[in-house]
């Protein structure tokens, strides 16, 4: 969330270390990382009273004063309410704060208010609100009205400012123009624009209509002018807002001319403006307020929003293209025998000297100003150019196409893109393709090799595309691919091993973007998907190192190694120093002064390089900057986020925690708890994460990354401790600012307390036993009886019914010439004799205690339906989760849902004439639902029968059983029956 509106007026930084913002539409808190707003509530009577914040302060009792331009609001700390005043009436007066709050400042135990009109006062224990009598009177036909936010004090005063002047009183005795009873100078010069008293020895005032500043001090009542030396051309500056920077110099904002720095010893004073290409200056020309907080921060109050920067950025040295014949930094880049730089991209080679800064600019014939690679020794450039291979002599600055020293063959692939041209100790070049292959050529021997994907003895994995390639002391070239591969060269015999980097899971490593190999045997891989690997070469065995744990981004650029052996990282998100010792890493980004994040191109070629030169500096560059460093200089930001932990939720409902409270008390009927926490860091807040840990509960810390928050759905009973910690430097902590501890109690029910607890136990293990003897003899003789109507039912009918079925078909074969009209009878009684035996041999099986689950039935209509559906040749599927097939269902439940079933599968083989046949399943919040599926010609060319008998039983079956049954069907594209019923 961002601030309520970009028009900002004041600032203030609280005792917590909280920023309040305060804007044209409502007042912002903000940590760093996120803003909190307070707006105007015309429902709420203890929302902010105006949105239109004029000014902001806090009282020793760490109270916060917001002045508006509608009322004064105050708020208590640890509180989200506001206490509001708009008009107060008293018997003696009636105090107007609607008229607009100007300034507020605390003054000998008293709350000073400057209305436009009038002072206010209060003691700071009360809100006991008097005016004061200044006389504040005059004749002038223009009202005298006081500016906003323009207030200071000292020991023994507290200043105003006006339309009139300055105004001032030590409590008992007010000064200003229309009282001055010893004439002070201060107040010969009208229009008046800012203040700020620098202690008790000076006063520093600006005007409308001077451009530079006034010194007032009060020792001498002594007045002096100092012009602004180094000023924009425009006049009639307007500083709006100053404040002490450091022991030497002052900052301000001003209200059309940018930022100013004025040095008090040497009188001098600097403005600084909008500069697109500088990420460091302002964003606008025109400021409210400046406030410099004891980090060394400065927060900016602009129309464009809030600007704050730190004092102390790292010690990055920067180039950038914007003034420059450089389009981009995509270069390859060599440092020559002298100290300079020489970068070859697509628009020329250039040399750059460090210690000058001077860029210089060598125009080369047609296509070789397009250069792809360099590489230097001997005070000459080796150069791989769009025309092809070249040389440049960094002394006599000649260049030299090499076209008629190497062969043909070696001309026609250097013609194309090469991404690095290297050399082994034997003095053979190495010069990757791109897209495809690798050439090997030596200028005196006139050896050449073509490393290609196609070639049997010397092959390339993949499509033979490299993104990286490097020689190690060993004479091993590696070599890095866009598809995951990697192969080692051995420079001496040719000869090649191809692999791939294994990695567990589905994740794709993505291109190979740098290789470094250290002094121990491992290689270094940089990747543009799944961050660092190292590589163990005698072993041959990976260990992945990812974001966030062990880097800020999996996109990887280059690499390099300083002399204390810590790499150095170009990515997506920064550089990182990544110690490999105990595998911890330090982000560097733009709040340590470097211009961009993002240093990791995802072109195959010139991938942002890095480099280290002879002076130990290493060197990398993004798309628009160069940017430089001493690794040993580059520290890391002194200051730690420091942890509050301000309220927490419950249900959504927020509740204020105060500073003060050691211990949050909650119910066992309390859910979705959030506990909600600030690190609040200005310098760095990108880096700042959190975690946390319920003592007793969590087994371990619980990482929220940059999410100020800990949830719980629900806590568990009785007393734990709650830790909380943040950092931005992974594994450091102070425990005095950066963990906090609350402790945390939840009741449970009534029967949890004392004795009640014991009591309640006994009885219901007493009731538990008897109710389970209960239930256990009352099962036990259900599943009896059971069993004995099931035995009786196969042994007595089942076997009289088989009978009959058996002299049916002795009936059958006897001759009943004489009597023909028999024939059909004995065969009707034959049918119904077996339907007679299937239908009870169902009933059987549903009595029997032995088939309970959902897998018996789906066992015993599988066999069924294989039966019936294998002669019809329709294949059966049948998709039922393991969550179902282990329920268990009553007697009825059974046998409705086994015959229901059943009648769908015997329709499916009578009418359908489909190819396949899919019975599925599923059970969610008590509810199974059950379908069954056919692919053929559809209701409309079924038969008659299907809205007969079978279909009216499956729906009188699902009634039964508190269900729903539906039947779909759609011409010649097939049937499906859905059926769902709630489980008992």
């Amino acid at each position: 969330m961002g601030l309520t509106s970009n028009s900002t007026k004041c600032l203030l930084k609280d005792y917590q270390g909280f920023l309040w913002i305060g804007t044209d539409a409502g007042l912002n808190r903000f940590d760093g990382i996120t803003v909190k707003p307070f707006q105007h509530d015309i429902t709420d009577p203890t929302s902010l009273v105006n949105n239109s914040v004029n000014t902001l302060f806090e009282d020793s009792r760490h109270q916060i004063w917001i002045g508006t331009s509608g009322g004064i609001s105050i708020l208590e700390p640890g509180s989200d309410k506001f206490v509001n005043f708009k008009k107060l009436i008293t018997k003696e007066e009636t105090l107007d704060f609607t008229e607009g709050i100007k300034a507020i400042r605390q003054f000998k135990n008293q709350i000073w208010i400057a209305t436009k009109t009038r002072i206010i006062t209060c003691p700071l224990d009360s809100f006991s609100f008097t005016s004061v009598d200044d006389c504040f009177e005059t004749d002038e036909v223009v009202p005298i009205y006081f500016l906003v936010n323009q207030a200071d004090t000292t020991s023994t005063a507290i200043w105003f400012l006006t339309s009139k002047g300055p105004y001032y009183t030590d409590g008992k005795n007010f000064i200003h123009r229309y009282h001055n009873p010893e004439h002070l100078p201060i107040f010969n010069y009208p229009w008046y624009a800012s203040m700020y008293a620098d202690n008790d020895s000076v006063l520093y005032f600006t005007t409308f209509h001077y451009d530079g500043l006034y010194t007032y001090r009060p020792s001498t009542q002594t007045m002096d002018s100092i012009p602004f030396l180094h000023s924009p051309e425009s006049h009639d500056i307007w500083i709006l807002s100053m404040c002490r920077l450091n022991d030497n110099e002052l900052i301000g904002v001003s209200d059309n001319n940018g930022l100013f720095v004025f040095n008090t010893h040497l009188r001098t004073s600097k403005f600084y403006t909008p500069i697109p290409s500088n990420p460091i200056a302002p964003s606008s020309y025109h400021g409210d307020q400046v406030i410099v907080d004891n980090d060394g921060i400065i927060f900016l109050a602009t129309d464009h929003g809030l600007d704050y920067q730190s004092l102390d950025p790292l010690s990055f040295t920067i180039f950038n293209t914007f003034h420059s014949p450089l389009r981009e930094m995509k270069a390859s880049i060599v440092e020559d025998d002298d100290g300079n730089l020489w970068l070859g991209l697509r628009e020329g080679l250039f040399s750059y000297t460090p210690t000058t800064r001077n860029l210089q600019q060598f125009e080369l014939p047609d296509h070789y100003n397009k250069i792809w690679s360099l590489y230097y020794e001997n005070n000459s450039l080796i150069m791989g150019t769009q025309g092809g291979l070249a040389t440049f002599s960094t002394t006599t600055k000649k260049f030299k196409s090499l076209r008629d020293e190497i062969p043909k063959a070696v001309q026609d692939l250097t013609d194309a893109a090469t991404s690095n041209i290297l050399k082994d100790k034997s003095g053979s070049y190495w010069i990757p393709l791109f897209p495809y292959g690798l050439v090997k050529y030596n200028f005196k021997s006139k050896e050449n090799i073509h490393y290609t994907s196609k070639d049997s003895l010397h092959h390339l994995p993949g499509q033979g595309t490299i993104s990286a390639s490097v020689i190690d002391s060993n004479g091993i070239l590696w070599l890095g691919y866009v598809d995951n591969f990697l192969s080692a060269i051995n420079t001496k015999d040719n000869s090649i091993e191809n692999f791939s980097i294994t990695i567990l899971g589905d994740e794709k490593p993505g291109n190979i973007s740098s290789i470094l190999p250290d002094n121990k045997g491992n290689l270094w891989i940089g990747t543009s998907q799944a961050g660092l690997f190292k590589y163990a070469i005698a072993t041959s065995t990976f260990v992945s190192y990812s974001a966030p744990r062990y880097l800020s981004s999996n996109v990887v650029g280059s690499m390099i190694m300083d002399h204390e052996e810590n790499i150095w990282i170009s990515t997506s998100n920064g550089i990182n120093k990544f110690n490999p010792s105990d595998s911890t890493f330090i982000l560097y980004n733009m709040t340590d002064g470097l211009p961009v994040n993002q240093y990791s191109h995802t072109a195959s070629i010139n991938n942002a390089p890095m480099i280290m030169t002879k002076d130990a500096k290493i060197y990398t560059s993004s798309d628009t900057y160069l940017v430089s460093f001493d690794p040993k200089a580059i520290g890391s930001n002194p200051s730690f986020p420091r942890l509050i932990f301000p309220s927490y939720s419950v249900n959504g409902k927020s509740y204020p925690r105060s500073s003060g409270e050691t211990q949050l008390d909650f119910t066992y009927k309390d859910k979705n708890i959030t506990f909600d926490f600030s690190g609040i860091n200005f310098i760095d807040p990108s880096k700042t994460q959190f975690e946390y840990k319920l003592e007793g509960y969590d087994k371990e810390w619980i990482k929220s990354g940059n999410k100020p928050i800990a949830y719980y759905s629900s806590l568990p009973l009785d007393n734990h401790v709650l830790h909380i910690r943040t950092t931005n430097k992974p594994g450091q902590y102070l425990l005095d600012t950066q963990e906090a501890s609350v402790k945390i109690h939840v009741t449970g029910p009534f029967w949890r307390t004392g004795k009640k607890i014991a009591l309640s136990l006994i009885i219901c293990a007493i009731v538990f036993f008897i109710v389970y003897k209960i239930r256990l003899h009352q099962f036990k003789k259900i599943q009896s009886i059971r069993q004995k109507i099931s035995r009786d039912l196969h042994d007595h009918i089942g076997s009289t019914l088989s009978s009959i079925s058996i002299n049916s078909m002795v009936a059958e074969k006897l001759d009943t010439s004489l009597n023909p009209e028999l024939t059909p009878i004995i065969q009707s009684i034959g049918k119904n004799a077996r339907m007679a035996i299937d239908n009870m041999n169902d009933i059987v099986w549903a009595i029997s205690p032995a088939n309970e689950t959902f897998q018996d039935i789906m066992d015993r209509l599988q066999s069924f339906a294989v039966s019936i559906l294998a002669g019809r040749n329709i294949n059966l599927q049948m998709d039922i989760p393991e969550s179902l097939q282990r329920v268990e269902l009553d007697i009825q439940q059974r046998k409705n849902v086994y015959l229901l079933l059943r009648e769908a599968v015997h329709n499916v083989a009578k009418y359908s004439k489909a190819k396949n046949c899919t019975i599925a399943g599923k059970i969610k919040h008590n509810l199974i639902s059950l379908r069954v599926v056919d692919d053929g010609v559809g209701i409309d060319e079924q038969k008659p029968g299907l809205a007969g008998n079978g279909l009216i039983n499956m729906r009188e079956r699902a009634e039964e059983l508190n269900g729903q049954f539906q039947i779909h069907s759609e011409k010649l594209k097939g049937t499906w029956i859905d059926f769902q019923f709630p489980l008992a």
